[in-house]
């Protein structure tokens, strides 16, 4: 993750931000979308969960990076996008 500080993650009209994710049996796909606004600020897809050769692609605020997920884990996944959340100062409001 980097270490520069995001300025934190608004949502127009005074909305709010929606976490999507769409769980399969090797993949998780995400995005954190702001429904009224029509803003969206993360998403990527961690894929080959399970195996040697898993790893994430994450979108945030335009820049893409890859992760490699060394065990492969459902677990491994969810920290990065939870990493991602922090970035952009909302995991808090993500229950």
């Amino acid at each position: 993750m980097s270490g520069a500080a995001r300025p934190r993650a608004h949502c127009q009209n005074g909305g709010m931000w929606t976490l999507v994710l769409n769980c399969g049996s090797s993949s998780v796909k995400f995005a954190l979308l702001d429904v009224q606004g029509g803003q969206v600020r993360l998403s990527g897809l961690a894929e080959r969960l399970g195996s040697a050769g898993a790893s994430a692609r994450v979108e945030l605020d335009g820049a893409r990076r890859a992760v490699d997920l060394a065990g492969g884990s459902y677990a491994e996944a969810f920290a990065v996008i939870a990493g991602a959340l922090d970035e952009l100062g909302v995991r808090a409001q993500v229950g």
